[in-house]
């Protein structure tokens, strides 16, 4: 069985763009990651303040990540979303619950309704477990990213990827 795609949030994939990890991102979710163009533009224009998120380019390279448009259908659900979630977060999800994807959000507001649609959802925290799990990251490696995260802004539940994997 073919692993899940997952939908990004702006929030998560910024922390792997900011800390240098996009290939990393690329190697764990090649042909089965998603950015909406809602967070693409989010992105985009946050690369005013922080350059380094002009890399989110590099994972749309044929046969990595894909952009997507949401559909009619769900874009009725992603309007009804936006009084309570940015745009961003609105689109993954309106997206996943049409396609059975996980999403790829911190937000706690926007977990909450994934939960609300039985969507699956991860983190930050969870991809950088997957990747260690996965043989893609060392745990080291792992910790090393997170403090960077950290350091740039990221709230983290947990200090270091070793004290719980």
């Amino acid at each position: 069985m073919p692993e899940k795609k997952v939908i990004f949030d702006a929030t998560v994939l910024s922390n792997f763009i900011i800390t240098d990890a996009t290939t990393m991102i690329k190697n764990l979710y090649a042909h089965r990651g998603i950015i909406t163009w809602e967070v693409f533009d989010e992105l985009s224009s946050g690369s005013t303040k922080e350059p380094a998120l002009r890399d989110v380019n590099l994972l749309l390279t044929p046969k990595c990540f894909n952009l997507i448009t949401l559909s009619k259908k769900e874009h009725t659900f992603y309007v009804t979303l936006l009084d309570s979630l940015g745009k961003g977060e609105a689109s993954c999800i309106a997206h996943a619950r049409y396609s059975r994807c996980t999403v790829a959000t911190d937000d706690k507001a926007a977990r909450r309704i994934c939960e609300r649609y039985k969507i699956s959802c991860t983190g930050t925290i969870g991809i950088l477990l997957s990747a260690c799990r996965g043989g893609v990251l060392t745990i080291d490696k792992a910790d090393q990213f997170l403090q960077t995260m950290v350091h740039a802004g990221f709230y983290s539940p947990v200090r270091r990827i070793s004290d719980i994997i």
